[in-house]
This record gives C-alpha cells, structure tokens and sequence, in this order.
C-alpha cells in the first residue's frame, strides 16, 4: 500500500480502523502523538511502527501495553525498567515479562503476577528467583512441569520433586540425577504411579524390590526394568497380574515358555492377546484361557479359529465365540447349529440366508438354550 504521506484525516481514519496501518503513514505521521495514541489503543503491537521518541513516551507506552502486553518489546529500554509500565503489560499478557528489564524480571512480586496469569513465566524469571524455593514451588504447583525452569539446586530439592512428582509422574524426567537414584523416592513415587521407573536411574531399574514395587502398581512399567528382571518369572508374573499386556514386555525366553505362559494365563487370562503367536496357536493354552475369560477365544490364531474341530469344540461350549470363528466357518452348517444350540443368540453372527434357515429348526430343538 502506498504511503499516507500527510494526509492526517486519511491516517487517522485508517488506524482507527486498524492501529497497524500506522505502518504505511509518512515518518511525520509517525511522530504525531495523537495519531499514535490512537492506533495503539486499537493495536498495541502498531508500536512498533511509531517514531522512536513516542517509544519513550510514557503515555503511549501504556496505552500500548493495557491493549496487548507484549507491545512492550517496543517500548523504549529506559520505559521497560518502569515498574508500571511492565506490571500493566503483565497484567495484559504474561508473556510480556520477557521484554522486562533484567531487574524487573528479578522483582518477586512481578514475577509471581505473571506465574498466577501463566507458570511457564518462570523462564523469564531471573536466576535468583530461579533459585528460590518459593517462587519455584508456586510455579510448580500450578504446574509441575516449571520444575524445568528451576535451578539445579531446586531440581534436586527432595520434596520439591516429590509435589512436581504427584502430580505428574513425568516430572522425575526434570529432577537432577541424584534424585532419580534416590531409591527412597523413587519407592514413593512408585507407590502411586509404577511407570515412575521409566524415569530411574539404571542401578534402581535393577533394583528387584524397586521394580516389583512397580510392577504391582502398574504392570506396564516392566518395559523399564532391566533385561534381567524381565526374565525373572516372578516380577514378570507380577506384572501380568496387574496388566495384561505386561507379558509383551517380558524376555523373549519366557514369553516362548509355554509352561510360563500358562502361569500368566492364571494369573491373568487376557495376557493371550499379548503372548507370541506359537502360544495363540495352542489349543490347550487357549482352552486354558477360556476358563477364566471366554473372549481369549478372540485372540487364537487365525488359523486355530479356522480349525473346524477345534471351533466345533470351543462353540458347544460357548456359542457366542461363532463371532471369532473364520468367515468359511461361520458359514459351515454344522458349527453355526451347534453354536445355536449353546445359545440361540449366535446365530446372529451367521450369514443371513443360513440364518433364516437354521432359526426355525433351532427354536424346535429343545437342546438348544440361551446361555451366554
């Protein structure tokens, strides 16, 4: 767009439209006080296109900043150390601490201003607020991932950690290195959430008791525990126990034990899903699995729910797994009947021309029943 050039009513009209048309006013314009007052009132940001000297005026610097904080950029050096002028830019946004003068951004009460209105202020804040435990600690409390910003000192501070921790076990991440070896916090922490040992230090992921403890809050956490303990049938077992898709994360040599398998299968029938496709294929692993939960049937192998006899075995006995069986055999006569007969209400799962057929000589068939 060309130039206003001096054209004061055509300038003003078009800032009070949009304060950043100030951008094309003449460099005259740009000086003119009233002019400026009035497009950074509509933009705050359009600062940045006034004459240096209003960058210093006080007035326009807070007209700029009540109507977008982070207008304080533009503000003159010497205005950014003006108390007033940054507290009414934080007030607007918190962001604009920042722009504030290194001073400022040491000023407790401005800093804890702009961390009420946003925590991740706190990295803006000066390093020895950074280091104050109670600064950090309001920081953290409105959210634990601050701890970020805190100074090495606080991210070893115990129980610092911990509150960041409770809220969100991903704090561990932002805790200094001896702390994610303190085996006393980690136990804690663990005692609310096991997928803290993700965040451990080596020497406690295998540490047996440690990773137990996990487990047994969250089963998923063996994916953490060292390869050693995730060939330890006991802490493995545990895992599964409490998470089914635990067994995935055990050694390759348990997950092809059948005899361990089974165990989990005990401990927890829905682990099948997870355990390796030779164990899926086992009929007496499967059957096993059924005992305790009948869905296992959903994770056998294709090809042992393609198995005619095998399905004619497990459909007698659970009619419902027709839902499960391969396509052929959902269509197979013989199985869908026998399915029917456990419960009726298989047939649903049968193609509907064989459907129609079988209904009236299943509701003859004082056999057949409506067990699930």
């Amino acid at each position: 767009m060309a130039p206003l050039a001096d054209d004061r009513e055509k300038a003003l009209e078009a800032v009070c439209e949009d304060g950043q048309m100030l951008r094309h006013a003449s460099q005259e314009l740009q000086s003119d006080r009233g002019l400026v007052l009035e497009a950074v009132s509509v933009d705050g940001l359009a600062l940045q296109y006034a004459a240096k000297m209003l960058q210093k005026d006080r007035e326009v610097a807070l007209t700029a900043v009540a109507q977008n904080g982070l207008a304080l950029e533009w503000v003159d050096e010497e205005l950014r150390t003006d108390r007033a002028v940054v507290s009414a830019a934080v007030r607007q946004d918190a962001a604009a601490l920042r722009h504030a003068s290194e001073e400022l951004r040491a000023d407790r009460a401005l800093v804890s201003e702009a961390l009420r209105r946003d925590w991740r202020m706190l990295m803006y804040a000066s390093e020895d607020l950074r280091q104050n435990r109670e600064v950090v600690q309001e920081a953290v409390k409105l959210d634990w991932q601050a701890l970020e910003y805190a100074s090495l000192d606080l991210r070893s501070d115990r129980q610092l950690v911990l509150e960041a921790v409770r809220d969100d076990v991903q704090a561990l991440e932002l805790a200094a290195d001896d702390l994610r070896a303190d085996r006393a916090l980690l136990l804690e922490a663990m005692e609310d959430n096991g997928m803290a040992l993700e965040f451990a230090s080596d020497v406690l992921q295998s540490d047996r008791e440690v990773v137990l403890t996990a487990v047994r809050t969250d089963g998923v956490a063996l994916k953490y525990a060292s390869e050693d303990l995730r060939a330890d049938a006991e802490v493995v077992l545990e895992a599964v126990r409490e998470a089914k898709s635990a067994l995935r994360h055990a050694s390759e040599g348990l997950r092809t034990d059948r005899g361990f398998v089974s165990s989990c299968i005990r401990a927890n029938a829905g682990c099948l899903e997870f355990a390796p496709e030779a164990c899926r294929a086992d009929r007496r692993l499967v059957l096993e699995a059924m005992r305790f939960d009948r869905s296992a049937f959903a994770h056998a192998t294709e090809e042992l729910r393609g198995d005619r006899d095998f399905v004619l075995q497990v459909v007698s006995s659970w009619g419902l797994a027709l839902e499960h069986v391969s396509r052929e055999l959902r269509a197979d006569r013989e199985v869908v009947l026998a399915a029917a007969r456990q419960n009726r209400e298989a047939l649903g799962f049968a193609p509907s021309d064989l459907r129609a057929v079988l209904a009236a000589e299943v509701s003859a068939d004082p056999r057949h029943c409506l067990r699930r």
